[in-house]
Order: structure tokens, then C-alpha cells, then sequence
């Protein structure tokens, strides 16, 4: 078994199992695990509106009555989070956007009038706009904050879109495109296209299977090349920078890496959907920390992780397809913990649980 997701296995069995009663609350799960410094905390998987937490009259009344109908994924792809904390997740088998309230604690399809299509990827503006990915258009379609279609564009110019990025600074949005092996560049106000950057290849600035993009601060473009096992980063032109990575069974190699973000630290996120982990660099592609590694049903593991995002909070939601969930780890910030301190209680239960089951496993 892969180590982090050994560790991941051992850290849930000691921290999520026998927790649940209404006298006990749950241990809070962070990783890494100590003796290491923790650096982010385990928030929930979530897959259906019936993981929404309940009253113990509500879970009374469906042991009488039965459990209302539930909303659920099918196969979640982009997700997005609005200014409101809204979470909008692109669900290519069920060809609409689902809104998830975790405050009200309601999950909505977002269209029930427009025809989405194969949503991918889901993006909003500063503005509240909203950019979807349409798969089956090959197209990009623009949402106002009321939901009303604003337009569509890039049909003619993408053979299969898959994800997008938005420099608001310079007025364009990003689009991979998955068999055009290029990045196409679109005017965020005319939605007329700019220029394309990449075609396939191997080489410095060529692409073959581009697919997650993200921008950092100072408007460099990071690209996930899935089948070149590769992110390359170019300038907001399109002109070739580095790039960083190789293919193998390293912890830090790769072998499909996809969704790409940014947390306020600069540290670049990559969902690596072959090997199952959610991947942490330095934008120079020093390596930092890793979650899962291997397929596993487990929550805190992986399947298929397809995309990241990375609120303004430092959230991250990690999309799962064919575990047909979102995965929310929170990162350790100084203002995070300011309001939610470490449990050092917990964190000293952990390690020496951990640490004994590793003990027992190495003796067998």
C-alpha cells in the first residue's frame, strides 16, 4: 500500500471510527500527521444531500418516516465556490451544475431552463458571472449572477474545451483544449478569441493533453499536461517559462496530473487523477506535501480526483468522479487557527495511535 495512504487509512481509523455518538464529537483529522507539523485539517466528503450534518430529531423522524429524497452527484467534475460560500460543482451525468448550501443545508440544480450540455468546469468572475465548460458544445458558456445565459463562445475554436482560468487584470480567459493540444486566450469583454499558445508535442511550449490551468499572482500560466505527465509554465502571452515534472511511480512524479490551484501562500495544488493523490509544490516544483495515493472508497482518499479549488479562505475542494464526491480539507492558516486552534489533545492521541499500529503492522 502506498505509505501516504497508509498513513491516511490509519490516521481515519483513529480518529473517525467510534466517534459518533451525541456525547462524543468527532477528533478533528489533520494532515500531515503528527510528530509532523500539521498543515491541513479534514473538513468532509460530501457526495449527496443527505451528508448534511442532522438534529437528533431529524434522525429520529427518518427512522419513523424514512429518508426524504436525496440529491446526489453522479459524476462531479469542475467545482467552484461563490462570494456567498455557495459550492457549485459541474456534474458531466446529470448535465447541470449542482448549488450546494452547507449554511442552509439545501443542494439545488443551478439551470432548469438552459441546457448545459457536458458541464467540466465551472469559473466565476470577481463580477459574479459564471463560466461553465460545455463539453458537448464545445463551447464556453457565460451565466449572470442571476442565472440568465448571457452568451456562448469558442464553438468553431475548441475541439474539446476542459478547463478554465480568468486574469481579470487583463481582461481574458484561459481554455485548455484537450485535443487541440493548445490554450486558447479569450477577451473577457468582446469573448472574441486573442490567441492560442501550445500543439502537440513534447517539446519546450508544445502541449499533448492539456488540462488544469491556474494563474498565479504575478499572471503566469500554469499548465497540467496529462499525457506528458508535465506542468509548464508560459507568461500571460503564451510565451514558454519552465516547467517541472517527469512520469514515474515517485511520490512526487507523475502520471496524469489535471486540476491545477493556488492557495494565498503561492503554493501550487495539482488533483493527480491517475494516481489518485492531491500532489503540493512550490511554483518551482519543489515538492511539499501529499494526500492519498492510491484508488481507495475511503474518505480520505481518492478515486479519480479530477479538479481543486481553493477559496478565498484557503478551502480546498478536491472533485472525485468516480467516487461521485467532493473532498474539503481547510488549510492551517494563522487566521484559521486563530479561530479554530490545533486540538492538542487529539493531535497527541493520534501519534501515539498511529504510531502503535504501525509497530503492530512492521511485527506481523
Amino acid at each position: 500500500m502506498n505509505k501516504t495512504l497508509m498513513l491516511l487509512t490509519l490516521l481515519a481509523a483513529v480518529t473517525l471510527s467510534g466517534c459518533s455518538t451525541k456525547k462524543q464529537a468527532p477528533l478533528k483529522v489533520y494532515w500531515p500527521p503528527p510528530p509532523a507539523e500539521s498543515k491541513m485539517e479534514w473538513i468532509t466528503t460530501f457526495s449527496s444531500s443527505d451528508n448534511f450534518p442532522k438534529t437528533e430529531g431529524q434522525i429520529r423522524a427518518e427512522k419513523f418516516f424514512g429518508k426524504p429524497e436525496v440529491d446526489f452527484f453522479r459524476k462531479p467534475t469542475g467545482v467552484a465556490v461563490d462570494a456567498d460560500g455557495l459550492m457549485y460543482v459541474a456534474d458531466m451525468d446529470a448535465g447541470n451544475i449542482h448549488v450546494v448550501d452547507f449554511k442552509s443545508k439545501e443542494m439545488t440544480l443551478y439551470s432548469h431552463d438552459v441546457p448545459i450540455g457536458l458541464p467540466i468546469d465551472v469559473r466565476f468572475d470577481s463580477h459574479g458571472l459564471l463560466y461553465v465548460v460545455d463539453g458537448l458544445g464545445k463551447q464556453v458558456l457565460l451565466f449572470s449572477p442571476q442565472r440568465d445565459l448571457l452568451g456562448a463562445f469558442g464553438a468553431g475554436d475548441l475541439k474539446k474545451p476542459s478547463f478554465i482560468a480568468l486574469n481579470e487584470d487583463l481582461g481574458r480567459l484561459y481554455v485548455s483544449d484537450v485535443v487541440g493540444n493548445v490554450v486558447v486566450v479569450y477577451d473577457l469583454g468582446s469573448r472574441e478569441k486573442l490567441f492560442t499558445f501550445g500543439g502537440r508535442g513534447s517539446g519546450k511550449g508544445e502541449m499533448h493533453g492539456p488540462q488544469g490551468i491556474a494563474i498565479d499572482k504575478e499572471g503566469r500560466v500554469f499548465v497540467a499536461e496529462q499525457f506528458n505527465a508535465r506542468v509548464q509554465v508560459f507568461d500571460a502571452d503564451g510565451k514558454h517559462l519552465y516547467m517541472f515534472g517527469s512520469r514515474g511511480d515517485a511520490p512526487f512524479q507523475f502520471e496524469g496530473p489535471r486540476g491545477l490551484a493556488f492557495d494565498s501562500q503561492g503554493n501550487l495544488f495539482v488533483a493527480e487523477v491517475r494516481k489518485a493523490a492531491l500532489l503540493i509544490f512550490q511554483p518551482d516544483g519543489t515538492p511539499l506535501t501529499a494526500i492519498g495515493g492510491g484508488y481507495t472508497t475511503h474518505q480520505l482518499g481518492f478515486t479519480s480526483p479530477s479538479t481543486v479549488f481553493i477559496d478565498r479562505n484557503d478551502r480546498v475542494y478536491i472533485s472525485d468522479g468516480m467516487n461521485k464526491r467532493v473532498t474539503i480539507w481547510q488549510m492551517l492558516t494563522p487566521a484559521y487557527l486563530a479561530e479554530n486552534p490545533l486540538d492538542a489533545g487529539a493531535l497527541k492521541r493520534i501519534e501515539e495511535k498511529v504510531l502503535r499500529i504501525q509497530k503492530e503492522r512492521k511485527a506481523q
